[in-house]
């Protein structure tokens, strides 16, 4: 194995407080928890997919969700070999995306706003 991943979505549990989400992050197999399993094994990290996902348990989508991941990635930026939006419209899907606009896609137009802000997209 070279790199140890992750996919990080806000949902089952949603994250409505930068504490739920640490606790959800530190967490077995959670974000936190498995970056530390990857430094424990001297292997790069990564976030392959991660985004909001306004239809699930919270039914909306969650800008702040967008600062923590930030905050983590630069927090974490030594070990993170790559991290990736992931941007779905699907029927079924996660409906992550942020600036797509096809008529199926759910839009999330605050967490659009704070990851170009955030991110300079």
């Amino acid at each position: 194995m070279d790199i140890v991943g992750i996919d990080n979505y806000d949902h089952y549990p949603w994250s409505p407080t930068a504490s739920s989400f640490d606790r959800t992050a530190a967490a077995p197999e959670g974000l936190t928890w498995l970056y530390n399993f990857a430094r424990k094994h001297n292997k790069p990290f990564s976030v392959g997919e991660w985004g909001v996902v306004p239809t699930a348990d919270a039914g909306k989508e969650n800008p702040n969700f967008i600062t923590w991941m930030h905050s983590w990635f630069a927090t974490h930026a030594q070990r993170l070999a790559y991290e990736t939006y992931f941007s779905d419209c699907g029927s079924g899907g996660v409906q992550s995306s942020l600036y797509r606009t096809d008529p199926t896609c759910t839009r999330n137009p605050a967490s659009a706003h704070r990851y170009a802000s955030l991110f300079g997209a």
